[in-house]
């Protein structure tokens, strides 16, 4: 029965083996009880799975790239598949990331034992659609008599050497050996061979079907340890070669290949150079006997060793798996909706207008939604991202100001972290202003749904008021966008080609958003216009509020004092260039001989302060800036409001707080504004830049009171939405949005610490700069090392070794001295937090960044290693080199320009605890060793971070413990002050003596205020428990950290751990 709808997801799509996952999803859909199939990647595998209802995953390929991606689309599938095809080499990654999937298979034997009873072997195979070709009975017809394709591995390289010194010189032999900067160029003897050459996989099908012999050599890697070096199961090609009707030669140690091939009747198996060298001529002698052999070994093929059958064999467990699971239900429900709100500014920032009183409106919304927000804040011309929330006050450094940015590898992976670690169930972007265009793409891969609220235009333009360089507005849609690059250029010295670049970016964009908010129907159709390709069931119109109550109007018979003799008019919001602030000083002096009073409600731009303070004050008054609850009262006592910006608004907050306060409002005839007021009616529509005609308006309305009157009778009658009704409604979007696709927080395992590797370019898309202003080619090859991010910078994560390579470990070590060198670690990350005091250990769950220099005079180093030092051992890790020339400039010495180094290390497995950091450098037959460059605390395989939540039971005292402590702050406590936001790591090991540990126990931290604030902990085993967590966002204070367990219904203190002092959140 045709049941099983499968999602086929490459794990690595940018490996040459794309052509394997084609081959398994044609085997998938021939297959009678799969109805349906989709090949997907990153980007969009999530959403396909929720929306269109597949219910099981096949992952091919790994499950070390994108791990918590992967995860979580495990979470969705009823039966989850994942399949290896890099084991023994990716082994550990692997096995941690397979306890995600109900069934494991890996292409290796020798590493089933690792899975620990979770996986079966199953070896690639062979693809009837790429590999089948005849056999040739003709031996005329055969074009080569000896051929290899393969990476330049060592292994094969001195094998072929070995060959090609012992074969007859007339033997035709066809080689290609590609290799890469790791492995070097191949030194063959042979000079006369072309070997720097690739082909495609079928190319290589037809090469092999016209050799006479193929030859199959292992790979060994020569940089892995020695137990994952060479894989025990023979790779696919062993299958596609048989398939495709070659004849091999096998050189190989390992037994396992003969259970796929008879050695003798359908391939030849050697244990050496020599017996390859006898079966190769052997062959080539026999060429009856040889094409009997390769027809004998293509019928095996297919009959045992097609794609065909590894899929009948993972739908035969997928089936098995079905019929005794217990159905769990497909979505999960948490109690608590996190939204996280990614936007510009928040209030206590930069200066901000209505998006910032509205963002914070909406904090309002209660339970069981819990609102954080992460914004850009610039300094000193560099930027950091803040994250805000409930307990949560944390900077992340992110470098030095750019352009604005299509993708920022460090920024899309430090953003997808904070969606998995803070368990985000939906996006609401205010604004994309200073962070790359790329997160929404970003969030989607995630699952995560995505709001866009149109504050204004920028997603149609940078100028996100679609004001030219001239300041007018520029009607982009409708009159087309010849002119926008001689606008760029002019505004903002971008190059030509900007605006393309950016137009082709949003287009992603847009498609990546699940709902866009506006606040008015025009708002919604001219973005349409620009975007023809958007759905209209994903605009939703959701009228803007005003946050504070409204004042009683003149229709509620509570009539407001004013001034008959002379016309009061408010001037509301920030006083600037976009808002008409030229037009209203002009306004202003053209009423002079008017009893006309102007009231200015709001923060006035610097280059205004001068004009209006030139006016008397029986002219103008200034409130100045205001809190957002007074504005009813300071309007009190005005009769109309002038709204006149330059720009197409998209709702205008101020003037529904006009109208609430029975105000008569004169508008511009442009966007919102020009939407909301009916002219004559409920207020005056005047022209763009035209105070004259807005000075007849204010005159005719002085003198005609009456007309006054019957306009604020109309206004009366008006009626807005409330607080609660627009929240209510915004509810009802996050809902529904997040019932058609939930997030399964709980289905990420706590051994997935690191690997937040998600990037724009892992999700299919490639732009030719990170910055869409510039024209450079900037990707493979051309991308020059210095154009790269910093914190991108030796993005390949590095394993520690418990010794260092044969050739150095025996070298005598030569301390050195700080007076004899000089050095620098100029940047160091814990995972991908920047550690701004190398005086305080950071805490690593995944990995550690290090960037910075070391000059010592002498021969430059060899090789550059860093020495990790703590209470169970010692671990090395290969640095690699950084091209410094701002060194060398320093020093005078070109020599110094090749002292940089840089790595990424993957702490997963490492010992929970302090480590001591040490350079090393190999140089003169010697290890030249500086001590002690900083220190970190490794806390790998633990859960996610713990949250500390208030705790409002009573502490009480218990019976004392006798426990031993380590973690992640220095030992004397009184000189130690830890900021909202900073990691802290613990192992608590109870004695022997102790009673056995509760089931639930938690950290508590305890101000001197009396305050109390509570974590989990995570139990190790019987004795001990660590816990990972963040300190909150609470008042500067003396705090006591404590363990305790529930006790009634308060909890009771088991042990006191230490005493310390929060700072002030920075």
């Amino acid at each position: 029965m045709s049941d099983l709808s499968i999602l086929l997801l490459d794990t690595e799509p940018r490996t040459h083996n794309r052509y394997l996952v084609l081959a398994i999803a044609d085997a998938l859909r021939r297959h009678p009880a799969v109805r349906r199939v989709h090949v997907a990647g990153h980007a969009d595998a999530l959403i396909t799975f929720a929306e269109q209802g597949f219910d099981t995953l096949v992952a091919f390929g790994g499950a070390r790239a994108h791990a918590h991606v992967v995860g979580r689309l495990a979470g969705l599938a009823r039966t989850s598949v994942l399949w290896t095809t890099e084991d023994p080499y990716e082994l550990e990654a692997n096995v941690r990331g397979a306890k995600t999937f109900d069934l494991v298979f890996t292409n290796d034997r020798a590493s089933v034992p690792a899975y620990g009873g979770r996986a079966r072997h199953l070896p690639l195979a062979a693809s009837s659609i790429f590999h089948d070709l005849a056999v040739l009975d003709d031996d005329t017809r055969y074009r080569y008599d000896l051929l290899f394709i393969g990476t330049a591995w060592p292994n094969r390289v001195a094998t072929l050497n070995a060959l090609s010194a012992r074969l007859p010189r007339d033997v035709k032999f066809k080689l290609a050996l590609p290799w890469n900067e790791h492995i070097g160029q191949p030194a063959l003897e042979d000079e006369t061979l072309v070997t720097d050459w690739r082909c495609g996989n079928r190319d290589f099908a037809l090469l092999a079907n016209r050799s006479r012999v193929v030859l199959t050599l292992p790979r060994s890697f020569s940089s892995a340890r020695a137990d994952q070096a060479t894989g025990s199961t023979p790779p696919p090609r062993l299958f596609e070669t048989a398939l495709a009707g070659g004849y091999q030669v096998v050189v190989s140690p390992e037994p396992e290949t003969a259970e796929y091939y008879a050695p003798g009747s359908e391939i030849a198996l050697c244990s050496d150079e020599a017996a390859a060298i006898e079966a190769i001529e052997a062959a080539l002698t026999s060429p009856e006997r040889r094409i009997e052999r390769a027809r004998a070994a293509q019928a095996r093929t297919q009959a045992e060793h097609l794609y065909d059958h590894r899929v009948a064999t993972i739908l035969d467990a997928v089936v098995e798996d079905r019929r005794t699971q217990t159905l769990r239900p497909l979505h999960g429900t948490t109690p608590v909706r996190t939204v996280l709100m990614l936007t510009h500014n928040r209030m206590g920032y930069r200066p901000g207008g209505g998006v910032e009183v509205y963002q914070e409106l909406l904090t309002e919304l209660g339970e069981p939604y819990r609102i954080l927000f992460l914004f850009p804040v610039v300094d000193d011309g560099c930027w950091s991202l803040r994250l805000e929330g409930p307990g949560i006050a944390e900077s992340y450094a992110c470098g030095a100001v750019t352009p604005p940015l299509s993708t920022d590898p460090f920024v899309e992976g430090l953003f997808q972290r904070i969606l998995f670690e803070h368990q985000i169930d939906l996006v609401h972007i205010h604004h994309l202003m200073h962070v790359p265009l790329s997160l929404p793409l970003i969030a989607r891969a995630c699952g995560v749904p995505t709001v866009y609220h149109l504050h204004d235009h920028f997603l149609i333009c940078e100028r996100w008021l679609l004001l030219d360089h001239a300041g007018r507005f520029c009607d982009v849609v409708n009159r087309g966008a010849d002119q926008c690059d001689a606008c760029l250029v002019a505004a903002n010295n971008y190059p030509p080609g900007s605006k393309a670049r950016r137009d082709g970016m949003m287009t992603l964009v847009t498609e990546a958003i699940d709902a866009f908010v506006t606040s008015t129907p025009e708002t919604a159709r001219y973005l349409q216009r620009f975007f023809p390709g958007l759905p209209a069931e994903r605009l939703c119109e959701i009228a803007m509020v005003a946050p504070s109550a409204p004042v009683p109007s003149v229709g509620s018979g509570l009539k407001r004092k004013r001034d008959t003799d002379r016309l009061t008019v408010a001037i509301l919001g920030n006083f600037a260039a976009h808002k008409g602030g030229l037009q209203a000083i002009n306004l202003i002096r053209s009423c002079e001989a008017y009893p006309i009073h102007f009231k200015v409600i709001g923060r006035i731009e610097d280059q205004y302060r001068d004009l209006i303070a030139t006016f008397r004050p029986d002219q103008v008054s200034v409130t100045g800036s205001y809190e957002q609850h007074a504005i009813g009262g300071l309007m009190a006592g005005c009769d109309v409001s002038l709204h006149l910006s330059t720009w197409p608004e998209t709702f205008v907050i101020a003037l529904t707080e006009a109208w609430q306060a029975g105000l008569v409002p004169i508008v511009t005839d442009i966007g919102a504004l020009a939407e909301r007021v009916q002219d004559g009616v409920d207020g005056y529509k005047v022209s763009p830049d035209d105070p004259g005609s807005v000075r007849n308006r204010l005159i005719g309305l002085h003198y005609d009171r009456a007309r006054l009157a019957r306009m604020q009778a109309a206004i009366a009658q008006k009626s807005f939405p409330s607080v609660d009704d627009h929240l209510e409604t915004v509810r009802a979007l996050y809902d529904r949005l997040i019932a058609a696709r939930p997030v399964r927080h709980n289905r990420i395992p706590s051994h997935l610490r690191n690997g937040f590797d998600l990037r724009l370019e892992s999700l299919g898309f490639r732009t030719n700069a990170p910055s869409w202003t510039s024209a450079a080619i900037q990707w493979d090859e051309a991308a020059h090392p210095a154009a790269t991010p910093l914190a991108a910078v030796a993005s390949t994560h590095v394993r520690p070794m418990p010794d260092l390579p044969d050739a150095f470990r025996r070298l005598p070590l030569r301390p050195i001295r700080r007076s004899e060198c000089g050095w620098s670690l100029d940047v160091m990350r814990a995972d991908d937090r920047l550690n701004r005091s190398l005086d305080l250990s950071p805490v690593a769950q995944g990995s550690i960044f290090l960037r910075g220099w070391l000059h010592i005079s002498g021969p430059a180093p060899k090789a550059l290693y860093l020495r990790l030092t703590g209470r169970c051992g010692t671990s090395w890790v290969t640095l690699q080199s950084d091209l410094r020339p701002d060194v060398a400039k320093w020093y005078g010495e070109p020599a110094a320009a090749t002292s940089g180094f840089t790595g990424q290390i993957e702490v997963a497995g490492m010992a929970f605890g302090h480590y001591a950091l040490a350079l090393i450098q190999v140089a003169d037959h010697q290890l030249r060793v500086l001590d002690d460059i900083a220190s970190v605390f490794i806390a790998p395989d633990t859960e996610a971070l713990a949250r500390f939540v208030p705790e409002p039971r009573k502490l009480l005292n218990g019976l004392p413990q006798n426990i031993t402590l380590r973690h992640s702050l220095p030992e004397d406590m009184d000189a130690t002050t830890i900021s909202p936001g900073q990691l802290w790591a613990a192992e608590v090991e109870f004695s022997d003596a102790s009673p056995r540990l509760p089931k639930e126990l938690f950290a508590v931290l305890r101000t001197s205020a009396g305050e109390a604030w509570r974590a989990p902990v995570l139990r190790i085993d019987k004795r001990t428990v660590r816990i990972v967590a963040s300190i909150p966002n609470i008042d500067p204070s003396t705090c006591t950290v404590l363990l305790a367990e529930p006790h009634s219904r308060n909890l009771r203190i088991l042990a006191t751990l230490f005493q310390t002092r929060i700072a002030a959140p920075s």
